[in-house]
């Protein structure tokens, strides 16, 4: 158990410095992107680690048409963040990798929902 709380407290301080927003739930963290509603949901037990993204997809459709709305790229802007977010995924493998934990990541789908999402609006914004 101290391991484990160990290992919660060192995702949780690279998590603050990187400016997420973090809730500890037991052996999960949760952890929102400062600026964008995607999720890195982090699942620790036995030694074993999952990292996976996942996204609210209501809040990320209203985040997505507001900047729309103001004129940003919001493919760039995407393109941006998910890469900073599989960035601090690969990172937090890193650091347990180093205390010999297991970890296995699967960013696949939430990447994939995030862009599905991206694509509707896009076409029904007629952008590009």
């Amino acid at each position: 158990m101290k391991e484990l709380n160990e290992v919660i407290d060192s995702i949780r301080s690279y998590l603050e410095e990187k400016d997420f927003i973090i809730q500890v739930n037991g052996d999960a963290i949760v952890c929102r992107h400062k600026d964008i509603p995607i999720f890195l949901d982090i699942r620790i037990r036995d030694k074993n680690a999952i990292i996976q993204l996942r996204v609210s997809s209501e809040e990320l459709r209203e985040y997505l048409e507001e900047q729309v709305e103001s004129g940003e790229n919001v493919v760039e802007l995407v393109d941006e963040y998910l890469s900073e977010i599989r960035d601090t995924a690969i990172d937090i493998s890193r650091l347990l990798k180093k205390k010999r934990w297991n970890v296995s990541i699967d960013l696949r789908e939430g990447e994939s929902d995030v862009r599905d999402l991206l694509e509707e609006i896009i076409e029904e914004h007629s952008i590009f």
